[in-house]
């Protein structure tokens, strides 16, 4: 095809999720022969805040409290330290990046030499993390706006304002796509238009493709492991870890994303590149996991998992929704652990299978074809 495209999403989180997406998605386009760039722009949201900023002054008390357990595990802080490292050496060395653009006018020049603008994936559509320029807002020309994939992530926008916002600049796409099925219904009632339900770009890899990605990098572990990957602060998971190792005589991996992940009991994975995360998903017996992207290379590597609920279903923070997503159109919906009981472990010897998801990753493929052969003959 030849099209200069300009893909913008995330990058610049150490969340590995985010930064295989972005990796998936640029490296499938460029299978077309595109020249594939990702726009070096670092939203306010991403840039690390302090306790006082996120909690006001209750962050003073909530700095005593954590800077004990801080000191005692001083070697996540290391490990944080590490990764924001890894990360930046990753897409320096996997990602072509435009000049840094912090302001509109940086981001307008833009339009002068692309042919195409991408949005996508990840949840750069939150109204949680509520950013109008992910919703290409400084392209001027249309016909060159495509949303492939971006998330939602909630079943309800409550700010009103971001609400009418998001209706005025989701309107303006003519090639328009979402990742969940409550982002779908979400997007018709804001703006009458059907988005199409496609998957995220990490699907658009296969597992052979997967696997030569994290040749770069092994784990290498001769023990048969359960991996434990979780983002969401639920201490009482552990209780079921250590129950389904014992029933299962499994070595315990976590790949830790916070203090409390720090088990002296388990091994512990930290600094850890891309490359090794995909491999450590490869690799493992089964997995745990609260995480999307956890359950998309659960799903591509055929290993049994579980899917703990992440947020409780009242907290207006609820993300579940993205989870339940990708369960019910891959016909897991019984993996998903709201209260745990002993039930659930039958299913950790049991392989997932894809169930719709072949199908919807064809559409998907379509949808990225036809889009750009519709740029090209308009």
């Amino acid at each position: 095809m030849n099209l200069r495209l300009a893909i913008l999403t995330w990058i610049h989180y150490q969340n590995y999720g985010s930064i295989l997406q972005a990796y998936a998605l640029s490296n499938y386009l460029k299978k077309f022969e595109n020249d594939v760039s990702f726009i070096n722009y670092k939203p306010i949201t991403q840039h690390s805040k302090s306790l006082i900023e996120i909690f006001g002054y209750k962050g003073i008390k909530l700095r005593k409290i954590f800077k004990n357990i801080l000191y005692r595990k001083k070697e996540f802080n290391e490990g944080i330290i590490d990764r924001k490292n890894i990360f930046i050496d990753f897409v320096k060395t996997e990602f072509n990046l435009t000049e840094e653009c912090s302001t509109n006018s940086q981001l307008e020049k833009l339009s002068e030499y692309f042919d195409f603008f991408i949005c996508g994936s990840d949840q750069i559509w939150s109204p949680l993390n509520f950013d109008e320029k992910f919703y290409l807002n400084f392209v001027k020309d249309q016909s060159k706006k495509i949303a492939y994939a971006p998330s939602i992530g909630v079943s309800k926008i409550n700010n009103k304002n971001i609400k009418d916002i998001m209706k005025q600049e989701i309107s303006k796409f003519k090639y328009l796509s979402i990742r969940e099925k409550e982002g779908q219904n979400i997007i018709k009632e804001l703006t009458g238009k059907e988005a199409e339900l496609v998957v995220d770009p990490t699907l658009l890899f296969s597992k052979m493709e997967w696997i030569k990605f994290s040749e770069k990098d092994r784990y290498n572990n001769k023990n048969k492991y359960l991996l434990v990957y979780f983002l969401g602060e639920r201490s009482f998971y552990y209780e079921y870890i250590n129950n389904i190792a014992k029933v299962y005589d499994l070595k315990v991996v976590i790949i830790p994303t916070k203090v409390s992940d720090l088990k002296d009991d388990f091994e512990i994975v930290q600094d850890i590149t891309p490359y090794k995360f995909v491999s450590i998903f490869n690799n493992a017996s089964c997995v745990c996991t609260d995480s999307f992207h956890g359950t998309i290379f659960s799903l591509t590597f055929g290993k049994p998992f579980l899917v703990f609920e992440r947020f409780k279903e009242h907290d207006i923070k609820n993300e579940n929704s993205r989870l339940k997503s990708i369960l019910i159109i891959s016909n897991q919906e019984e993996r998903f652990v709201g209260k745990y009981n002993e039930k659930f472990l039958h299913l950790l010897s049991k392989t997932p299978s894809y169930g719709q998801l072949d199908d919807l990753i064809d559409k998907s493929k379509l949808f990225i074809k036809k889009s750009l052969d519709k740029h090209i003959t308009n």
